[in-house]
């Protein structure tokens, strides 16, 4: 798989209508490797399917998960594939904690009598200012199909 700042590898097993061992992806992104397992879903002319929340050793608290879709070029002797995908990456360093909105209300009465009630909000934000990993990266990604006679 290809994108921009994003390359990646992904593979899976299926065998009588089921995906099997081995299935997994490794994605490289902004000098980073995720990997995880991917669950995949093949028809006649398409394939699609999900590649589960993985992580990366040296940002243990990003993680990326993703999708793809595409079609099989039945007219290919190897079954060719390709078509797109898109990878996300959350970080889960900027929590809840990391920002605080202040609301104040304040009522009072105006000078023709009326009451009013004014309320404004301030939000802080108190992160480290370091770089974010959170993104969606789409990818494109082509493929053919590999027969292994199984041993039964």
């Amino acid at each position: 798989m290809r994108g921009k700042n994003l390359s990646g590898i992904f593979s899976f097993t299926y065998s009588s209508g089921l995906t099997s061992t081995p299935h997994a992806y490794y994605v490289f992104v902004n000098g980073q490797v995720y990997e995880g397992l991917v669950q995949a879903s093949i028809s006649t002319n398409s394939l699609s399917g999900v590649l589960d929340t993985g992580f990366s050793i040296n940002s243990p608290l990003v993680t990326g998960s993703g999708y793809f879709n595409g079609s099989i070029d039945k007219n290919s002797s190897t079954a060719a594939f390709d078509g797109d995908g898109k990878f996300t990456l959350v970080d889960g360093s900027d929590s809840a904690d990391s920002s605080s909105t202040i609301t104040t209300t304040r009522t009072y009465t105006n000078s023709e009598g009326a009451t009013v009630t004014e309320t404004t909000s301030q939000s802080t934000d108190s992160s480290s200012g370091g770089p974010t990993f959170a993104g969606s990266y789409n990818f494109r990604f082509q493929g053919v199909r590999a027969y292994i006679q199984s041993a039964d």
